[in-house]
């Protein structure tokens, strides 16, 4: 049995354009940076904007990835083929289907001397669209399961 070629390494010229690329990113952020620092001419609007924008990306690889992780890991030990993709599927959907309609859903910039902003129940909405995800995707995992046995039991002599 042969043992598979590398790639060749990167050429100069991919190197090069890497190099092109990551300073043109950086400089990108250079000048947000700047930006930013124009448009907030105050230290308490700086460190508030600071803390926006760098708390939810350490939330996130704190607190949701090994979440998400440890979830994973818990759904392909404990599921069966099809339905652990299936599970996978609708807990994705539920994710980002929350964290979309999260600022809704909490109410932020509801005002009482404004009747007509976020004027609907976004909390029964977001529970009809988990129940239409989780139904969906338990419907698919029905079909899928009931095929897998069809194909099995059509195997079996």
């Amino acid at each position: 049995m042969s043992v598979p070629e590398l790639p060749p390494s990167s050429t100069s010229s991919q190197q090069i354009l890497r190099w092109v690329l990551a300073a043109v990113g950086v400089a990108g952020i250079g000048y947000g940076a700047y930006l930013t620092l124009g448009a907030t001419p105050t230290w308490p609007e700086r460190i508030s904007t600071g803390l926006w924008l760098l708390v939810p990306p350490v939330l996130n690889d704190v607190i949701l990835l090994p979440l998400a992780a440890v979830v994973g890991w818990l759904i392909v030990r404990r599921l069966s083929r099809p339905w652990r993709d299936v599970v996978v599927v609708a807990l994705v959907l539920s994710v980002f289907a929350l964290l979309i309609g999260w600022p809704f859903i909490s109410g932020y910039g509801r005002l009482a001397n404004n009747p007509s902003l976020l004027d609907r129940n976004y909390i029964a909405g977001a529970a009809a669209l988990l129940a239409v995800i989780w139904i969906g995707c338990l419907l698919a995992g029905a079909v899928l399961t009931g095929r897998e046995r069809r194909v099995s039991q059509s195997d079996a002599p």
